[in-house]
């Protein structure tokens, strides 16, 4: 007793709880009693295996010390069903106490969960190192979880930030826009809506229509189109009357946008594609006319402007949280595509 008393225990480990399970009283009470002369403050005992895997759940204990050899439910047992139910990040650890010297024993305890294994009769200064040892890697271990836990609360919460700047980013970009021409009251933000809702009647998922929302920010019901053919075939669609060329583009489109009611009548000429040198910067992706037009139809572009958005979902899409979108060379390989 003597002995175990000049052994220092550290503060917090006074504290842990400790649990001993032994279906020989007197062992229990034994232990029970040199651990607490040694300092220990929280000890629980279970006379038998069943009912110390029940405690285990109850008292929640820091580190289990426990008899290999006991009726009913034996220490192996206790063991496996323990390690079964606790959580694989969760340090708990076991001390076999047992006579049993045998190397078969010594091996199957170890394999099977224990963390250390003393033999009967044992140095209570061993054990009271042994238990300190233990102790410090279990609340190591604790610490490192919390550490865990908080860091990723952090990450979640940047990652929200960093999503609310993206989005900031896109509707600000689409809006100083609109400063090159105010005849068309928020175009570019209404380009977004409609870019919304074709790309739910295609069947993309409900975040790449928001994707694709937010990163292509149409006048009301309204759409310019802009049909891209060879002269012979321009000439034959301007030559249709404009219910007809109507019809024939919803069947081109398939129908995606519904009935068209013709608003101006259609006309023909060269179109040159125009494009800007560098379309993208750090948390800025030029799109639509604001990258490249399509002379003279500029602030129609809304084709280039669909591929654009697809590109910018495909590439944004599968980012994890924690990456910046906005990043430089990211972006670049926007500009490239």
């Amino acid at each position: 007793m003597r002995m175990a008393n000049s052994l220092k225990i550290p503060p917090r480990n006074i504290y842990a709880r400790i649990l001993l399970i032994d279906d020989e009283v007197n062992n229990l009470k034994v232990l029970q009693r040199m651990l607490s002369g040694a300092g220990f403050r929280y000890i629980y005992t279970a006379e038998n295996g069943q009912k110390g895997i029940d405690m285990v759940e109850e008292v929640d204990p820091d580190i289990l010390l426990l008899d290999i050899r006991m009726k009913g439910i034996d220490g192996f047992e206790v063991i496996r069903q323990v390690r079964e139910k606790s959580s694989r990040d969760t340090f708990l650890p076991i001390v076999v106490l047992t006579a049993q010297q045998d190397e078969d024993t010594r091996v199957a305890a170890l394999s099977g969960g224990a963390r250390d294994f003393i033999t009967k009769p044992f140095d209570l200064m061993e054990i009271i190192a042994r238990i300190n040892n233990l102790l410090e890697i279990r609340f190591l271990n604790r610490e490192m979880q919390d550490q865990n836990r908080s860091l990723e609360h952090r990450v979640q919460e940047r990652a929200g930030e960093l999503e609310k700047t993206r989005k900031e980013v896109l509707i600000r970009l689409g809006r100083a826009s609109e400063y090159r021409d105010n005849e068309t009251g928020m175009h570019v933000l209404r380009i977004g809506q409609f870019a919304e809702t074709l790309s739910r009647k295609i069947g993309l998922t409900n975040h790449e229509c928001l994707l694709i929302a937010q990163a292509s920010p149409l006048p009301d019901n309204m759409i310019s189109i802009v049909w891209s053919a060879p002269d012979d075939v321009a000439d034959a669609l301007v030559a249709l009357s404009p219910e007809a060329l109507c019809q024939r583009v919803a069947e081109a489109g398939e129908h995606t946008l519904g009935a068209l009611t013709p608003e101006t009548p259609a006309a023909a000429f060269p179109l040159r594609l125009m494009r800007v040198p560098q379309p993208t910067a750090p948390r800025v992706a030029l799109i639509g006319d604001a990258a490249h037009a399509i002379h003279p139809l500029s602030g129609h572009g809304i084709n280039l402007g669909y591929q654009d958005a697809k590109a910018l979902a495909e590439l944004l899409g599968p980012l994890p949280a924690w990456r910046d979108p906005g990043e430089a060379a990211l972006l670049a390989s926007y500009a490239r595509a």
